[in-house]
């Protein structure tokens, strides 16, 4: 299976430097960037996507997505057709240059996870922004970490499903410092 990359960290650039329908890359700081197909959903994304980069470049972060390909989730029941969009496996990674090791007094240098965008960016060829891993990173980090807390406030699950978003509640509140966690809920 051939992998598409590309790192969602670029200036904002005007209307007239993006690529028209139908090519398929800009270049931009060394970095591969998917174009977007319409010039509409680029104007409204634009104060979302300048959040998410003031975000990123506040607190020294890159996102990487790599493309994985179409399978459906494991919380998908298969039963009328996988109901999701494209998976993809994101790097949330700290600036090295800043903060050196592995681990760092603020926790782990970079945090990876599988990410499935909707059916219907899909349907639209639409990659995840940084806008959407960030405000989807920062509504699972505001999860219980404990499964039976998850149970009470999300209703019934399989226990299995319940540890996992804890799991990953966790995970998240351990990467992201506290002022990081509390400038992604700002992100809207």
């Amino acid at each position: 299976m051939t992998q598409r990359f590309f790192i969602i960290k670029c200036e904002p650039q005007s209307i007239e430097s993006l690529p028209l329908v139908g090519r398929t890359s800009t270049r931009c700081d060394g970095a591969l960037q998917l174009a977007h197909e319409r010039k509409d959903a680029i104007m409204e994304r634009t104060d979302y996507d300048k959040q998410a980069q003031d975000f990123l470049d506040k607190h020294g972060l890159t996102i990487r997505v790599a493309f994985k390909g179409d399978r459906c989730p494991p919380w998908d029941d298969h039963k009328r057709g996988c109901t999701h969009g494209d998976r993809y496996r994101v790097t949330i990674k700290r600036d090295a240059e800043e903060f050196g090791s592995s681990i760092t007094a603020f926790g782990p240098r970079s945090i990876s996870f599988d990410f499935w965008n909707s059916y219907h960016d899909m349907r639209e060829s639409k990659r995840p922004t940084a806008y959407d891993v960030l405000t989807t990173a920062g509504s699972d980090s505001q999860s219980p970490t404990d499964a039976d807390e998850v149970l009470e406030e999300y209703g019934p699950m399989k226990i299995a499903q319940a540890r996992l978003v804890a799991t990953f509640a966790r995970r998240l509140q351990d990467f992201f410092t506290e002022q990081e966690l509390e400038d992604l809920s700002e992100i809207n």
